[in-house]
């Protein structure tokens, strides 16, 4: 397994973490705090994880990995700032679906290096 595809999983684990809030938010209610921890730490690290796995690449990193890379940075970018910036925990459901809109986006970016 490479660190490509270790820092694809952590992102993918933290988009079902993320489908899963989404889902609980749309019924009525606010996701457990531990979910909404846990959703931003994987995405954390699967970020940082992919960006060193770009970076041993050097110049043989092919383009689409520093797209999804700079596309699941947007997306964990808007997170925060949709979470802690504009709606002081409580985001309405359709900014969640452009959030995880952006980091789909770049996990089928990355698919094909890590396939």
């Amino acid at each position: 397994m490479t660190t490509l595809q270790i820092g694809f999983g952590f992102c993918a684990a933290a988009s079902l973490g993320g489908v899963l809030m989404n889902l609980i938010i749309l019924f009525g209610k606010a996701p457990p705090r531990p979910l909404g921890i846990g959703h931003g730490l994987a995405g954390l690290v699967g970020i940082a994880t992919i960006f060193a796995a770009a970076l041993q690449g050097g110049g043989a990193t092919p383009n689409a990995v520093w797209q999804g890379f700079g596309l699941l940075t947007a997306a964990m970018l808007a997170g925060l700032t949709i979470l802690r910036t504009l709606y002081n925990g409580h985001p309405p459901f359709w900014l969640g679906l452009v959030h995880g809109g952006i980091a789909v986006a770049g996990l089928y970016l990355l698919w094909p290096s890590v396939s």
